[in-house]
Order: C-alpha cells, then sequence, then structure tokens
C-alpha cells in the first residue's frame, strides 16, 4: 500500500523529467535530465577553459615582458648566423640589393604595402652610409600574410622589441645572409633624446616616395619625416645622416 507521502516523492522524481513534444522529429531514446538538476559537462568544460585562459594570460604577461626576450635574443641571433650565407662567408656586395629585390617582389605580389626606413631610407635620400640590412614598415593586418609567403625566410616571428630608441613590434627575415626586420605601423615609437618622450612613429606606407635604393626603385619614408625623426631621435649615427642629407640634393 502506498501512502500519500510516497506518491508525493515519487511524483516529484518526475518533475525534472523533459518529455519529448508531440512535433519533435527527432525523439531521444530516453529522457533526459534538466540542467536544473545539475551541471552539464558542457558547461563544466567550459568554467574549466575560462578559468585556465585567466592563468594563461597571467604567464603569456610574464612570458611576454620579462622572459620572452630573455630567451629568443640568443636564438635570434643563432638563426641568423645559420643562414645560408653561413657564419664565415663574407658578405657578397650584391647581397642587400638582391634581398631587397626579392623582399620587394614578395610584398608586391601578396598585395602589401610597406615602406623602408631605416639604412636604406637614409641611403635613398643622400646618407653616404652602407645598407647592410633592411628595415621596413607594414600594417599588422598583412602580418599573417607574410608570414605564409615568407615561411623559408622567417628567422624570428613577431614580437615586441624596445631599446633605448625604438619600441616597436617587428620579425625577422633573412635572405642570402641579409637581415630583414618587418615592424608593423600600429604602435611603433621612438624615443626623443632631447626630452626622453616617446613619440608615436607616424608611419604610413601610404604616404612613401618612390626612390631607388640599391639600384632598385622602392618606396621609402619622406624626406621631411626622415630628418624630423633622425633629429629628435639624435644619436651620432643620426646626426651624421642628416648633415649628409642635407648636403644631398633633395
Amino acid at each position: 500500500m502506498t501512502s500519500s507521502d510516497s506518491g508525493n516523492r515519487c511524483s516529484a522524481c518526475f518533475e525534472k523529467i523533459i518529455l519529448p513534444s508531440a512535433t519533435t522529429s527527432k525523439i531521444p531514446l530516453v529522457p533526459s535530465i534538466s540542467s536544473v538538476s545539475r551541471p552539464s559537462a558542457l558547461l563544466i568544460s567550459a568554467a574549466r577553459l575560462e578559468a585556465l585562459g585567466r592563468y594563461f594570460q597571467r604567464m603569456q604577461y610574464v612570458i611576454d615582458s620579462f622572459i620572452g626576450p630573455t630567451l629568443l635574443a640568443p636564438l635570434y641571433y643563432y638563426r641568423l648566423r645559420r643562414s645560408p650565407r653561413g657564419p664565415s662567408d663574407p658578405m657578397s656586395r650584391d647581397a642587400p640589393a638582391a634581398a631587397l629585390r626579392w623582399v620587394r617582389s614578395l610584398l608586391d605580389g601578396s598585395g602589401i604595402p610597406f615602406q623602408l626606413a631605416g639604412d636604406a631610407a637614409a641611403a635613398a635620400h643622400g646618407a653616404a652610409r652602407p645598407v647592410r640590412r633592411l628595415e621596413l614598415f607594414i600594417a599588422a593586418e598583412h602580418a599573417p600574410t607574410l608570414l605564409r609567403a615568407a615561411a623559408g625566410q622567417v628567422v624570428d616571428p613577431p614580437w615586441r622589441r624596445r631599446d633605448d630608441a625604438w619600441d616597436r613590434v617587428a620579425l625577422s627575415l633573412s635572405y642570402g645572409g641579409v637581415a630583414i626586420d618587418v615592424c608593423l605601423v600600429e604602435a611603433a615609437r621612438f624615443r626623443e633624446t632631447a626630452t626622453g618622450e616617446w613619440r608615436d612613429a607616424a608611419i604610413d606606407p601610404a604616404a612613401s616616395v618612390v626612390r631607388k635604393v640599391l639600384a632598385v626603385d622602392a618606396p621609402v619614408m619622406p624626406r621631411g619625416q626622415l630628418l624630423d625623426q633622425k633629429r629628435r631621435l639624435d644619436r651620432e649615427i643620426d646626426r651624421r645622416d642628416v648633415r649628409d642629407i642635407l648636403a644631398a640634393a633633395p
């Protein structure tokens, strides 16, 4: 004989059972239990992933700020020494020009606007010093395309690099023994020596001017912007470049 209490308990056991509706096309073989009674495995997994995500975000900050630069810098130089040129072979005089032709063809073929800066831009405007490495800027949105197109020449992935003069995110390529630093336009800054303040580099590939560099026509930083930047950086090499550029015909 079943008491009224036991009858209530039995009916309560089935209160949370969800029965398929008559209009449901796919009827489950067994009734499912509502999430009110217990959390689903999917929710539990999502909560665990969220906690792990917060943990890894904190770890990523530590790696980017402290561990990364310390560990990656030796690897960067090791990879450069392992470039096809080899550590003991002298760099060919034509190697920088060949590297510039290669990277210009690669970027143009991938539809990536760029602007040459550094040694190449200074030489294009009249600085009397050799171009031993290439430095250029692209927008961050084009970085994945470049990494895929130049996968065989990537020697250092994108990461933040900061020294006394510059603060930017860059990746490094190597072609024929020539280092090619590809910096991202976004958040690129340089430090003004007179005030110690960090200033936005304000790089705009669309504002580039085409000049002949190493006998190659390429987009470079405009003369006025380059002079202003070098006057603010005010290192010895910048002062020499300013004198040479002003002495050259504009």
